[in-house]
């Protein structure tokens, strides 16, 4: 049989050794320096490689029959996913636009909204998932905003109803939380993981100067301290082992010294408790809305986000990329047909990023239920997601399977894509996984 390397294997270094993963099989292993430079060499000819190696190699998909075209494999494994999810409800609950921070890259033009889901809207939004419930396999909440804590009595009361829906339906559900931290108190983070809710991402953007700079309260206070005594409490007080409490340092091109210099006080804080991760992400241009106050200062270097991760790996702090590596990771969830975002007012749509009725994301509204109008707009949606030419090339293809959003081909256009640069972060997840010993070593001895 003739074999060739898969054009989708990624390699970085992890501690002394080197870490190779293939991103349609989702394996992989660690190596000694020396044995990495001779199977990365070898892989391009691999009639020279003795069989032991060879299966070694074949087993994580390195190595594929050179007859195989990836490209194909990644579209069936795409449609079989999207088949998979069907079914599953996944909505993005917006309960408030309101936002208590003025953060400097903040690239959301609503959180000046004085709002809040109304109790008629709460009770249209429960009616609509009551009726989803009877035909769906599982349920999945993110609580997003604005700042989704603003309007915490909102969540407390539809969470309670919805753990009612869904034991009457016998349908298992989750929910996930996206904060910016200063209202998440101990209290409020036990009553959320009681009410499985296990995720949570919070943003402390590196020391507290540098923090209070870049997301100070819209009186212009600062938030650091709030945000960090709430993290501690959750640590000391949360007894919930389930729990993964995800800290978000977003990256500019002049605060990697500052947020590297802080990386010591995490490991010491939190280094220790398997529940937290570190997550950095660089600061990009989602749109003009902070362009004139940003300009020069967006990431453009993306090694600094791996430097970073590595020094996060030397002081023992568990990390992660958010997204990781299995085929689809990287896929928007928008792409999934059983994926709403519901507003504040009740409308429905299927992205957040362009959320007007005029757009085509707009798919209906809770007051005024159509559900062929809803098929019909969802429908409509799917004709607006396509391939680029460029994608079969590029290594993230099986991570989001080429499925281009409307915002990124239609309203803001980028040469390449909206992942395109994210391949340093991937570099960074196989060091997670390297980190959480997810690899096999392999010695490959003689040979």
């Amino acid at each position: 049989m003739n074999y060739k390397a898969s054009q989708y294997n990624v390699t970085t270094n992890f501690k002394e050794y080197v870490a190779i993963h293939n991103l349609i099989s989702h394996k992989g292993f660690l190596l000694s320096p020396k044995d990495a430079v001779r199977i990365l060499d070898a892989i391009q000819t691999p009639a020279e490689l003795n069989e032991g190696v060879r299966k070694h190699l074949t087993d994580t998909g390195i190595l594929i029959d050179g007859s195989i075209n990836e490209a194909d494999t990644v579209r069936t494994m795409r449609s079989t996913l999207i088949e998979k999810k069907r079914g599953r409800l996944s909505l993005t609950i917006i309960p408030t636009y309101q936002c208590n921070f003025k953060c400097i890259y903040c690239w959301e033009n609503t959180k000046q909204t004085n709002d809040s889901m109304s109790i008629q809207t709460q009770r249209d939004l429960l009616a609509y998932i009551k009726k989803r419930l009877a035909t769906c396999t599982a349920l999945d909440i993110d609580w997003f905003g604005g700042e989704p804590l603003l309007a915490y009595n909102v969540m407390h009361d539809l969470l309670e109803e919805i753990a009612c829906l869904c034991r009457t339906y016998r349908v298992p559900y989750s929910s996930t939380l996206t904060t910016n931290g200063y209202c998440l108190t101990p209290e409020i983070a036990a009553y959320l993981a009681e009410h499985n809710n296990y995720f949570f991402q919070i943003t402390l953007d590196g020391p507290r100067e540098l923090h209070n700079f870049n997301r100070p309260l819209k009186s212009g206070k600062g938030t650091y301290d709030v945000i960090f005594h709430n993290l501690t409490g959750i640590r000391d007080s949360v007894a919930n082992r389930h729990i993964k409490v995800f800290i978000r340092i977003n990256v500019t091109n002049d605060s990697a010294g500052a947020v590297e210099e802080m990386i010591p006080l995490i490991g010491r804080e939190f280094g220790g408790d398997s529940r937290f991760y570190l997550y950095i992400q660089a600061v990009e241009r989602h749109n003009d809305l902070r362009f004139a106050d940003m300009e020069g200062r967006y990431l453009q270097e993306n090694s600094i986000i791996e430097r970073l991760y590595d020094r996060c790996i030397d002081h023992g702090i568990m990390t992660t990329p958010l997204k990781m590596l299995r085929p689809g990771d990287l896929m928007c969830k928008t792409t999934f047909y059983d994926s709403v975002f519901i507003s504040s007012d009740g409308s429905l749509y299927k992205c957040d990023m362009a959320m007007t009725p005029d757009h085509v994301s707009y798919i209906g509204s809770l007051q005024v239920f159509d559900a062929d109008e809803l098929k019909r707009r969802n429908d409509s949606w799917y004709k607006h997601l396509r391939e680029a030419e460029y994608c079969t090339d590029c290594i993230l293809y099986p991570l989001c399977f080429g499925m281009k959003c409307p915002y990124y081909s239609e309203i803001n256009v980028v040469d390449k894509c909206e992942y395109y640069n994210d391949y340093v972060i991937v570099k960074s997840a196989v060091k997670s996984y390297a980190q959480q010993g997810k690899y096999p070593f392999l010695q490959c001895g003689g040979e």
